[in-house]
């Protein structure tokens, strides 16, 4: 068999003598080191961000959605604010200067930020109007929390645009593998991640990845929502008229008042205008009788 090498002479020595002890409850390793042992690779969700020397001087805007002169239009859903701005991005990128190298970005809301000043700015179309007002001008350098916010909007700017954006956190709704697991419920399982950048040691701008999951609604009808909620089975083959026979039935009838108690609905389908009125005839005549 193969002869084992003998151990180095400064591994004998830090192995005779004396354990330090440890200070504030932290041991501390032997002097001299040591060469023996397995290594192991360590992985760390913190990557380091660098910016260019002499840093960046940016420029931010108030963004406001208008419907008429002075009148704001109320988006309350960050998709329907990005489909909006995403209809004027040609425009936007000519008036920015994107072409000549600028660049802007947009937290999904009603800050903009972008390398190109410009004091105001409008847009418009048949019932909508985009106005842009300066606000700041900003140089990215330095440990402060106004630069770190920069650097966290520009770092999620391009994948909030692409993907769906739920709170701080950013999904692909064409890369979910869990969504075949719950096909037989109304719900659907969605796997992403969210970032930010934070404050590292001795000032250094670090960007923090990590999971997220959310649980969202299917997109199916209201007629198969209903059907799945209530455990109608044949719901594919339901018609309007069958799916309001089926809720006439004392025992769905009674699992529906109970799933709704106390609770209010609300919806955004004109053609279910009628259901919902006679829905609160139902509960007003309930409490009177």
């Amino acid at each position: 068999p193969q002869q084992q090498s003998r151990p180095r002479v400064s591994e004998l020595e830090a192995a005779q003598r004396p354990q330090q002890r440890p200070r504030g409850g932290v041991a501390l390793r032997p002097d001299g080191g040591g060469t023996l042992g397995k290594p192991v690779r360590l992985f760390s969700n913190f990557s380091p961000v660098r910016v260019r020397e002499g840093g960046v001087e940016v420029h931010q805007y108030s963004l406001a959605y208008l419907k008429g002169e002075g009148e704001e239009l109320e988006l309350r859903t960050t998709q329907r604010r990005r489909d909006v701005l995403l209809e004027f991005k040609d425009n936007i990128d000519v008036a920015f200067g994107v072409r000549e190298g600028a660049a802007w970005v947009w937290d999904g809301d009603k800050i903009f930020i972008s390398t190109r000043r410009i004091d105001s700015l409008s847009m418009e179309r048949p019932g909508l109007k985009l106005t842009w007002q300066y606000a700041r001008s900003l140089r990215l350098e330095g440990d402060h929390r106004e630069v770190y916010q920069v650097y966290d909007l520009v770092l999620r700017h391009e994948q909030s645009m692409m993907f769906k954006a739920v709170g701080k956190a950013i999904f692909n709704p064409d890369r979910q593998t869990w969504r075949d697991r719950f096909q037989n419920l109304n719900k659907t399982l969605w796997l992403g991640h969210r970032q930010s950048v934070v404050r590292g040691e001795g000032g250094t701008p670090m960007l923090l990845v990590d999971k997220a999951v959310t649980c969202v609604l299917r997109p199916v009808s209201l007629i198969e929502f209903l059907c799945v909620e209530l455990g109608l089975r044949q719901h594919r083959k339901l018609s309007t008229q069958e799916l309001a026979a089926e809720l006439r039935k004392p025992k769905v009838l009674a699992d529906v008042r109970k799933q709704l108690n106390k609770r209010k609905v609300t919806h955004r389908h004109p053609q279910y205008a009628e259901w919902s009125q006679r829905w609160e005839e139902h509960k007003r005549k309930g409490k009177s009788g």
